[in-house]
């Protein structure tokens, strides 16, 4: 038997390992009943979401035009308000006492009043917005000819999306897969995380209390317990490690997050390929709504499932 003490590490190790499990039990509880309360709330935010983008859409189709052109100056109007705001900041606080410390003499804090206090902040927040306002300005006096184009494309999308209304509903979809895969990877993870080979430890004993056995002694639960149960000592779980797949964890949680962005990434391009599918049919469509199919989307999901996935997969 190792019949060496108990070290500052064992025990850190021990308590950082039984504080972390608590703690993520306890965010999983929180997380989970938070959901039970307030899922009626986030199904009338998902309903209210809805019907905010389907009014915008409609008016994208009516009133494109309007609404880029009052965005883009509704944001020069806002950057250039940012500009006069940060520079009459920065001169108002000109004999404020304290306002031209530099940032090595505040140091680092938390405290965002802090550094809200000093001249140079609110100096370059106004340099910063200030360039950004010039280079939209920039862009808008010569990209103006593809501004129109872009607003032409806008316009015309709103009324794809307007005859092909299963297309608002489609991205719930590749969401709940997403959710899915990462709910697989995170589970494997756990999995392969607890998987290693267990190490106990005892503590507590008294000298000469557990035969073989001192502090620190490496131990079997079910033996230790009920050979030397009544003695105070405890046969305690340390951490896992002392095999091969534990030694080589690193490299498993590696691949398995490689496979997780492989799986999301599929997803993302699985919607975007039955999107891009059914907007195509509203596209080629020689007489514009008869020639659209009535279900675009469905048709589109079953040509990419079918002759695309099938083919990559054929040559996998």
């Amino acid at each position: 038997m190792d019949g060496d003490n108990i070290t500052y590490e064992d025990m850190y190790g021990g308590i950082k390992w039984l504080s972390d499990t608590l703690n993520l039990q306890i965010v999983s509880q929180n997380i989970f009943q938070d959901f039970v309360e307030s899922w009626w709330i986030i199904l009338l935010a998902l309903g209210i979401a809805m019907l905010i983008s389907w009014l915008w859409i409609l008016l994208m189709r009516c009133l494109a035009w309007i609404i880029v052109w009052l965005s883009l100056l509704a944001l020069v109007g806002l950057l250039g308000f940012g500009c006069y705001y940060c520079f009459k900041t920065y001169s108002d606080l000109q004999d404020v006492p304290g306002s031209d410390l530099s940032y090595t003499e505040v140091g680092f804090t938390t405290n965002l009043n802090a550094y809200l206090a000093l001249r140079d902040t609110w100096l370059w927040f106004g340099i910063i917005i200030s360039v950004v306002l010039f280079i939209l300005l920039l862009m808008l006096l010569f990209l103006r000819t593809r501004i129109r184009i872009a607003i032409e494309l806008i316009s015309e999308a709103s009324k794809a999306v307007g005859y092909i209304t299963s297309a608002l509903f489609f991205p719930l979809i590749p969401f709940v897969l997403q959710i899915a895969v990462f709910g697989f990877w995170a589970v494997v993870a756990t999995y392969m995380a607890s998987s290693g080979k267990g190490h106990f430890k005892v503590y507590g004993a008294t000298p000469n209390c557990c035969g073989d056995f001192t502090n620190g002694s490496f131990c079997e639960p079910d033996e230790f317990n009920n050979l030397y149960g009544s003695t105070g000592a405890d046969c305690l779980f340390v951490g896992y490690g002392g095999d091969f797949y534990y030694d080589n964890l690193f490299w498993f949680q590696l691949y398995n997050l490689f496979m997780w962005f492989w799986a999301m990434f599929f997803v993302i391009a699985l919607g975007q390929m039955v999107l891009a599918g059914a907007f195509a049919s509203y596209y080629w469509a020689w007489k514009k709504p008869n020639d659209i199919p009535a279900f675009a989307v469905t048709e589109s999901f079953y040509r990419t499932v079918v002759y695309v996935y099938r083919f990559m997969i054929e040559e996998i």
